[in-house]
């Protein structure tokens, strides 16, 4: 499914862009529209973001609001 949310992919070393991304992917959260919130978080997850505790919280959130117990008790 393509959403046309890979702007963080096709933007590389752009940090800024990341964290504009990841209000996006928190407003969709927050209305409820997980799919395309664990789709941002994906993609903020990489390079030097590749494990940072605000991209990985946010996805957690959103795949336990998919009904995904399993990928959040495995997410590290």
């Amino acid at each position: 499914m393509d959403c046309g949310y890979r702007i963080v992919a096709a933007l590389p070393g752009t940090v800024k862009v990341k964290f504009h991304v990841q209000r996006l992917a928190q407003e969709l959260l927050v209305n409820g529209e997980y799919i395309e919130a664990v789709l941002l978080y994906r993609d903020c997850l990489g390079g030097i973001h590749e494990y940072d505790p605000l991209f990985m919280y946010g996805l957690a959130q959103a795949e336990f609001g998919l009904g995904n117990c399993t990928i959040v008790k495995e997410l590290k």
